[in-house]
């Protein structure tokens, strides 16, 4: 049987809550402004795509953000676009070595005869 809550159990789960104003629920779903860059492609998107029928959409978007470099809608027009920064080797990316991943074949051994002693 499940146990019943008593009134000092109660009082333990909500004594933070006690006095807190309880949230709006129409403010809970707020959603930001779309950027101008949201809204370009928003707009110019689809009729890319009615333009030009058999694409796929990473050449859709590829299209439409070259025709955002140089639209009057962008405040960075004119600009170049910043470098990225080089990717790191996998070699670099990982300075120590994951302690997990099998060092020798004599550690995988000892633990395909533990796992056999516990069959």
């Amino acid at each position: 049987m499940p146990k019943t809550a008593t009134e000092s159990t109660i009082k333990a789960a909500t004594k933070g809550f006690i006095g807190k104003p309880l949230k709006d629920a129409s403010t809970d779903n707020t959603t930001k402004e779309r950027s101008e860059y949201q809204k370009y492609i928003a707009a110019h998107l689809k009729p890319w795509r009615v333009d030009n029928p058999g694409k796929t959409a990473a050449e859709a978007m590829k299209a439409v953000a070259a025709m955002w470099r140089d639209a009057p809608e962008n405040p960075n027009r004119g600009k170049e676009p910043r470098r990225r920064a080089p990717k790191k080797k996998k070699s670099e990316a990982r300075a120590t070595p994951n302690p997990r991943t099998r060092t020798s074949p004599r550690r995988s051994l000892r633990s395909l005869r533990r796992r056999a002693k516990t069959r």
